[in-house]
């Protein structure tokens, strides 16, 4: 009886844990599972052209924003890799972009970040999360 409790308790940590520390470029195995033509709303928005500069304690970046969805997205989160400056990769960061993204290209700038490691670079980007826009009529 005391297992039984005991049990559920380890196996919901577990759970949250794995929701919880799962890098966002990666995905979780789970996703294996879906099909290769996905319906994703972010399978369809790519971060090109991206430029960084540096100053005042933040790493600021513009990019250009590819929506091949057939309708606006809204409340993009981007991660983007960051580098030491001997090029080591130190790890990444996230924001979101909170302007809707209709089809076609959008520039974007104001994506900015905290350095945190002295010279710290932007590198890539992509998108993990999106929302489809709602009209407002």
């Amino acid at each position: 009886m005391q297992n039984a409790i005991y049990q559920p308790a380890i196996g919901f940590g577990l759970v949250l844990y794995a929701a919880a520390a799962s890098p966002c470029p990666f995905p979780m195995a789970a996703n294996a599972a879906e099909p290769v033509a996905s319906n994703r709303l972010i399978d369809k928005l790519l971060v090109t052209r991206l430029t960084w500069h540096r100053g005042g304690g933040l790493l600021y970046g513009e990019a250009t924003i590819v929506n091949r969805n057939p309708h606006s997205v809204s409340q993009v989160i981007i991660t983007c890799e960051m580098f030491d400056e001997r090029g080591n990769q130190i790890g990444s960061k996230s924001t979101a972009l909170l302007i809707p993204f209709p089809p076609g290209e959008t520039r974007v700038s104001g994506i900015e970040f905290p350095t945190t490691v002295r010279n710290m670079q932007g590198g890539a980007c992509q998108p993990v999360s999106a929302s489809p826009q709602s009209d407002v009529s």
